[in-house]
């Protein structure tokens, strides 16, 4: 199973799960929240490629884990 880390605002948790586990995911746990004004990731994939994101609203952050 692929673990996924979504984030998004505090406010909007409910919505974004219900999507998720809508698309067939399974819905692990919620963490945050988080008070960050930003928050932002950074992955490396083999060879040498870096995938960077964010989430830049203003308001209390929370990372949605599910598996697909």
């Amino acid at each position: 199973m692929s673990e996924i880390l979504t984030v998004c605002l505090a406010t909007e948790e409910a919505t974004v799960k219900a999507f998720l586990t809508g698309q067939g995911q399974k819905y692990v746990a919620t963490y945050g929240p988080f008070d960050a004004d930003i928050m932002s990731f950074s992955k490396w994939e083999s060879p040498n490629i870096n995938i960077i994101g964010g989430i830049n609203r203003s308001g209390s952050k929370v990372l949605v884990h599910t598996q697909a």
